[in-house]
């Protein structure tokens, strides 16, 4: 059995965990043998009884802990929190999959590619906080990240999604796969809160909300790796594909995919964009199921306007 986690808090994110919940009832749950959470983890940001009594109708367990005290303001680490306690609590369980609440699946997950892996994740979009070696500016940060555990960071060997940079190993977390035997989530709770202990931190230019801790979350699940001796396996893009970019994805063969060839897809928040779709996917993408589907669901409310990424 699957366990897949994701957040859900009063706000947006009811209405983009309600998505991804009737996503995984669609595209999902026929085909795979999977268990959905929708978790929320600080106590004064519970979704409305409405909220959790739909997702519950469309095949969610809801399950409310007080877990993320000592980070109340740091938002992006609620999953961490979250899956941990899947991982060691729900004892029927083989694997877990953290995926990013502003995430929808539409189409299968391919079980053998799972069965056959111990983790899944791929590399962030852009260098972001992440560093391309010793010369980059970012690398001060690294160095002493992993020198809290010993350790160094590794080369430079993983290339970003979109702005095709080598870096060092530097993981998108919003899909995160891990067999329940590695233990990952549990590590990476404890790592995290290490790394926060530390007052080891980011140049706030560096991340794009301009916080000296905006995606140390995300960093580190390297030092998790590193430490735990794993080799994630990173899926094709086909997974945790990041939409905002299709323009300009799709002038890379190798990215060019239809949408009834993706799996998994990271929108931000541009579900909001009621031109977003009409913008990124194809005349022809438009006439499948998942983009008819996607379409009557949306957009998010309030709407937002403006130009896009690309």
């Amino acid at each position: 059995m699957l366990g897949i986690v994701y957040i859900v808090e009063q706000g947006l994110l009811e209405q983009q965990a309600l998505l991804l919940q009737k996503s995984i009832e669609r595209f999902v749950a026929p085909f795979s043998e999977v268990q959905s959470f929708a978790c929320c983890v600080r106590k004064n940001h519970q979704p409305a009884a409405s909220t959790i009594e739909s997702l519950k109708a469309h095949g969610a367990t809801y399950l409310f802990a007080d877990l993320n005290q000592s980070y109340d303001y740091f938002p992006l680490c609620n999953g961490i929190f979250a899956t941990r306690e899947i991982e060691q609590v729900q004892k029927n369980l083989a694997a877990c999959l953290l995926v990013d609440t502003d995430t929808v699946f539409v189409n299968a997950l391919d079980d053998k590619l799972l069965n056959q892996h111990s983790m899944l994740i791929r590399p962030v979009d852009n260098v972001g906080i992440g560093s391309k070696g010793q010369n980059d500016p970012n690398d001060e940060f690294w160095q002493k990240a992993f020198a809290q555990f010993a350790t160094n960071p590794p080369p430079a060997s993983m290339e970003t999604t979109v702005d095709r940079c080598k870096i060092r190993p530097y993981y998108n977390s919003g899909f995160v796969f891990a067999q329940k035997q590695t233990a990952f989530f549990s590590r990476w709770y404890d790592d995290f809160h290490q790394l926060m202990d530390s007052k080891v931190r980011t140049q706030k230019r560096a991340s794009r909300h301009q916080v000296d801790y905006g995606f140390i979350e995300q960093m580190s699940i390297s030092i998790t790796v590193d430490r735990l001796g794993l080799t994630p396996q990173v899926p094709s893009i086909q997974y945790n594909y990041p939409l905002p970019f299709r323009p300009r994805l799709q002038n890379n063969p190798a990215q060019n995919i239809d949408l009834s060839a993706l799996v998994h897809l990271h929108y931000h928040r541009w579900f909001q964009h009621p031109g977003f779709l009409s913008h990124v996917f194809s005349e022809a993408d438009q006439e499948t199921d998942a983009y008819q589907w996607l379409d009557k669901n949306l957009p998010f409310e309030p709407e937002l306007s403006g130009p896009f990424k690309c």
